[in-house]
């Protein structure tokens, strides 16, 4: 799969006939960039390897960006100062950073220091005393875009100035601990033509302009701490919308914002009033918007693929506002994020299910209540796809493909029959204690297993070894002719359940089989049983003649059942 691909191809979407995966028809045919092809992602790196939680010996409290952009000569200046606590006393500092950028200089509070950069590390020669916080700033300049990650890009003649960062690309464009378990809070200020519109995380504190060059620069802050591949910023030509957000949990009010290109505007009132209903929705179920008294904002950029969630202004491929509402649950997903991923970051990308599965399943939870309110059902077209074997092959614990598609759909059937185990009133308390319990921390995946644990009371060792460990498939299920008893008034039932997954695992799970007497008036009754067994025979007692017989009716299983 190329990596241009990645983010949207495993964001489940519900818009094309096929239910197939995001939308490619819309944006195949929208008419603003049929010549425009995308930026092309660079996406998955190899990591290094950690030795250790915070194996650079020091804790990153708070960074300072500057970035002067020069677009025609895709450059940019920038100054970076690093607030940072030594967790061991320390010879060297060192910090990630492309070897494709110049560093000028390297300044502590004693003046100039010695540094060495290469092999994509900014080495400083400082010692340092453990638990002494310390400051220094980096003064660089280069072409990022070299790397694609960062992208100094053009659509109709608009110049979009861009990052995607993720998983650990940040170090493409600014000096950092470029690790997801090393969160801080962050100042920065974009610096370029006086035409653009420069948006980045938190809080705008102002917006100068310089006498001498005519420049523009917008200062940016954040008092919640974030993840480096969660710091960005988008600078274009963008004509800004506005409204506003009240929360039914307080009364407090969110501004909400759109930075989209000139001929987007049509679509602002019903993007931002859809995400007015999506907060609500978000907030009754696992507490207040977690970045409060900031914002949220959707921001258009080039990477037509795909979308990500930077904290209070998540990025989207321009075709998804200009098609928007056909790929309406890809901004639903971008937003569960600053509950799931932004707020609560995963400790190590192993545990990537823990963003990506929770978002997803986000979608599917955003879509269940929007169905209770239109009286529609939106959501067995979603589960009818969200089954496909091929799709969800592999664990999804440290996966094979970082951002594969079994990460982000197989994550949320976890979640989903997770819920089925433990009932919905202690599921979704123990999720909502979990999000207070890791809010602006880092979780890992036994984090979140011991956390439900204590909700639901009973051990889930089996559960999460089956789905998320070491399980690589979908269960695959045959059943038998139903065998029917008169019983007096009753109807006795025998079934007989195989599981003929390929896996040698055999699966424990809750199963809901629902008999039905046929007819517009006939009678139904759905029951609920453990299969853990190859082979399980289920015995029921009907008080009528079931005539028609269905597995998980309301698709709380990830299981393909088999044509005998």
């Amino acid at each position: 799969m190329k990596y241009e691909n990645l983010k949207l191809m495993t964001i489940f979407s519900l818009s094309t006939v096929a239910a197939l995966l995001f939308g490619w028809y819309s944006l195949a045919t929208n008419p603003n960039f049929q010549d425009y092809k995308g930026d092309q992602w660079n996406g998955y790196k190899e990591l290094p390897a950690s030795d250790s939680l915070f194996e650079n010996g020091y804790d990153v409290l708070h960074y300072d960006i500057g970035i002067d952009l020069f677009f025609k000569e895709k450059k940019i200046e920038g100054e970076v100062s690093i607030k940072f606590v030594p967790l061991k006393q320390l010879n060297s500092l060192t910090l990630n950073f492309s070897d494709k950028m110049s560093v000028e200089k390297v300044i502590s509070e004693n003046g100039e220091e010695k540094f060495n950069h290469k092999s994509n590390l900014l080495t400083v020669d400082k010692t340092l005393e453990k638990g002494d916080t310390t400051s220094i700033t980096i003064k660089y300049s280069g072409n990022p875009s070299k790397n694609k990650n960062f992208f100094f890009s053009k659509i109709n003649g608009v110049e979009v100035v861009y990052t995607l960062n993720e998983p650990e690309n940040a170090r493409d464009w600014i000096p950092c601990n470029d690790r997801p378990y090393d969160k801080a809070t962050t100042n920065i200020s974009i610096t370029a033509d006086s035409l653009f519109t420069s948006v980045s995380i938190g809080k705008l504190d102002s917006v100068t302009t310089k006498s001498e060059t005519g420049k523009k620069t917008y200062y940016w802050h954040t008092a919640y701490p974030v993840a480096t591949y969660l710091i960005s910023f988008m600078s274009s030509r963008y004509v800004v919308g506005t409204s506003e957000y009240v929360s039914s949990l307080n009364g407090s009010k969110l501004p909400l914002y759109i930075y989209g290109f000139p001929w987007q505007s049509g679509k602002y009132k019903e993007i931002l009033d859809d995400h007015k209903e999506m907060i609500g929705i978000f907030e009754n179920y696992f507490g207040e918007y977690p970045f409060a008294g900031e914002k949220y904002a959707v921001a258009a950029f080039l990477w037509e693929f795909g979308a990500m969630e930077y904290p209070t202004v998540s990025g989207f491929g321009s075709g998804f506002i200009d098609s928007y509402p056909a790929q309406k649950n890809v901004f639903v997903h971008e937003l569960a994020h600053h509950w799931f991923g932004d707020a609560v970051t995963l400790s190590d990308w192993k545990d990537i299910w823990l963003n990506e599965g929770f978002a997803t399943f986000c979608e599917w939870l955003y879509f269940e209540e929007l169905g209770k309110r239109n009286g529609k059902d939106y959501l067995t077209n979603i589960f009818d796809y969200a089954k496909l074997p091929e799709m969800l092959e592999g664990k999804i614990y440290d996966p094979q493909d970082l951002f594969g598609s079994n990460v982000y759909i197989k994550g949320a059937w976890v979640l989903r029959m997770l819920r089925k185990e433990m009932g919905d009133e202690q599921f979704f308390k123990g999720l909502r204690a979990y999000f207070q319990k890791f809010k602006f921390r880092n979780s890992s995946t036994s984090d979140f297993v011991t956390v439900m644990t204590q909700f639901h009371g009973n051990d889930l060792t089996t559960f999460f070894d089956q789905w998320v460990y070491s399980g690589r498939g979908v269960v695959m299920l045959s059943v038998s002719k139903p065998v029917v008893k008169k019983n007096g008034s009753k109807y006795s039932v025998e079934v007989e359940i195989i599981q003929k997954q390929q896996e040698k695992r055999i699966y424990d799970f809750l199963l809901d089989i629902e008999f039905k007497e046929g007819g517009k008036e006939g009678k139904s009754k759905t029951e609920t049983k453990r299969v853990k067994n190859k082979k399980e025979k289920l015995s029921f007692e009907l008080d009528f003649y079931p005539k028609e017989l269905k597995l998980d009716p309301n698709n709380f299983l990830l299981f393909w059942q088999l044509d005998d």
